[in-house]
């Protein structure tokens, strides 16, 4: 029967070679030479294997940058840009996070596509709060475009829609239900909600959920 640690490529000390009499879980002192032996893999080489702290140090800053990466792909993906496009930005000489900014930033400014936009600018919002930066104009620029494609599909009366009931914040669920005319909601943004006190990320009060919908409420009337 495999054990818990079969998979660990070997069990010899990586600072003195010294071998184990059981494959270590976790990180643990070698018994040999008394240095923290640590047991990681890394994303080229998924095997766990013991190294010195220095490696296991290394390990974790892949780990970081492959993850930050998968985010960055992820958040690319709706809008048909890829890991190529990233690249280009990088090589340009930005960092990961501001060619992410970049590529969204250029989605959201040029686009036509409303609905492309307002995802743009969402998307843009989550990466100024996962940074702790300033993200209450992108959500009301992403609701802005929500209401301009409604504008534009014909929609006259729209509804506010909340979080659940259980995630949105006092301020918000005030709003719930509240219907406006179009052209009203686009004069008086009233979302974001400029008192939301939600987080998503980071502990910057007032990133808003909310929503809107078509009022259907006359529909036939």
């Amino acid at each position: 029967m495999t054990t818990p640690h079969a998979a660990l490529a070997n069990i010899a000390c990586p600072y003195c070679g010294g071998q184990f009499a059981q494959p270590p879980g976790r990180k643990r002192k070698c018994p040999r030479c008394g240095n923290t032996v640590f047991v990681k893999s890394t994303p080229q080489n998924r095997t766990k294997r013991l190294m010195t702290e220095g490696d296991a140090n290394e390990a974790e800053r892949q780990w970081a940058a492959y993850h930050l990466r998968q985010e960055s792909l992820q958040a690319l993906q709706p809008f048909g840009l890829t890991e190529t496009d990233l690249k280009r930005e990088i090589a340009l000489g930005h960092t990961e996070r501001d060619a992410l900014s970049v590529l969204l930033q250029r989605v959201a400014t040029e686009t036509s596509n409303l609905h492309l936009r307002k995802m743009a600018y969402y998307s843009l919002a989550i990466c100024a709060d996962k940074e702790g930066r300033p993200f209450s104009e992108l959500l009301r620029q992403a609701v802005r475009c929500q209401l301009l494609r409604f504008k534009q599909s014909g929609v006259r009366r729209v509804a506010i829609l909340t979080s659940a009931p259980s995630r949105a914040c006092s301020e918000c669920g005030a709003l719930a239900n509240r219907v406006l005319d179009i052209d009203v909601a686009i004069n008086l943004m009233p979302l974001p909600c400029p008192t939301c006190t939600g987080t998503l990320f980071s502990e910057n009060p007032g990133f808003c959920r909310c929503s809107y919908v078509p009022d259907l409420s006359n529909l036939g009337a």
